[in-house]
């Protein structure tokens, strides 16, 4: 792998930071995905994200408690990969998304090569 693979998102309601059934099973549909690659030559990046609704810094702490949320989730499933977590606010939105819109309250799950 040379360069970063997104495998997948994860949901989150407005102000959610706890991960539901449906968001387990979510990570749990990418877990076999991210066995196929060598521990030694990925790491697991989850980052964080909100909407823009509410208050920059209340949305940068949500989106740091959404990372870590799936981080610990991850760690709980004995993966031998180095698994790491960044909230990023809502400096991210989907492209060509309403940056208040729902879909952007997400946590993306991204494999990055070693270096």
């Amino acid at each position: 792998m040379t360069k970063a693979k997104t495998l997948g998102q994860v949901k989150f309601g407005l102000n959610e930071f706890e991960l539901s059934s449906p968001a387990e099973q979510t990570i749990n549909s990418l877990i076999s995905e991210i066995k196929e690659y060598d521990p030694n030559k990925v790491t697991i990046k989850v980052e964080g994200h909100t909407s823009r609704v509410g208050d920059t810094q209340v949305n940068q702490l949500i989106s740091q408690d959404r990372a870590d949320a799936v981080v610990r989730y991850l760690k709980g499933q004995n993966l031998p990969h180095e698994v790491v977590g960044e909230g990023v606010g809502y400096s991210q939105p989907l492209p060509g998304t309403d940056p208040y819109a729902d879909v952007n309250q997400r946590t993306v799950i991204i494999l990055t090569p070693v270096n």
